[in-house]
């Protein structure tokens, strides 16, 4: 199975131990989600409408924040390249900028549609991912899922009023 655009660079940085903030995936077009934000612990792969999704190794993917950049020519590729992140490439999230508004996205019934919350600007977008990663990290979702959360364990025991007895 082979990687996309970049994909071998993107692996050996996780490889490497590298901290990713996030992973954009531009699709249909080589210059797709080129300088979206000017950070260094930001990667990029792009997806071209000819690489078939299902022989495609994701697996570098797994854990990481993913923003979909859909410039494809092709109805419903970006839809299908973000169910692929989420179900063979396991990414944290995954979100599509459409426009002026990225949208988180979840799987129903195997497709990736928006979660349904307020899409939010290109530029609150660092911040909404931000809260995003809070929320996860609270609730055991995502990556921490499994794990203890001490923001959950100090909400809890402040909601029963700390160690009084």
């Amino acid at each position: 199975m082979k990687r996309p655009a970049y994909g071998n660079a993107v692996f050996a940085r996780r490889r490497a131990r590298e901290v990713l903030w996030l992973l954009v995936v531009g699709v249909g077009r080589w210059k797709a989600g080129d300088g979206l934000f000017a950070r260094p612990d930001l990667a990029r792969i792009v997806v071209l409408d000819d690489l078939d999704l299902t022989l495609t190794n994701l697996d570098f993917v797994a854990g990481l924040d993913v923003l979909v950049v859909d410039e494809s020519e092709l109805v419903g590729r970006g839809a299908a390249v973000s169910a692929a992140l989420l179900t063979a490439g396991r990414a944290n999230t995954v979100w599509r900028l459409s426009g002026v508004q990225v949208d988180e996205m979840t799987l129903l019934g195997g497709e990736a549609v928006p979660l349904g919350l307020s899409p939010v600007r290109v530029g609150d977008f660092p911040a909404a991912l931000a809260r995003q990663r809070e929320r996860m990290a609270l609730f055991g979702q995502g990556i921490w899922q499994g794990r203890e959360s001490p923001q959950l364990a100090a909400m809890m025991e402040q909601l029963r009023g700390g160690n009084d007895e």
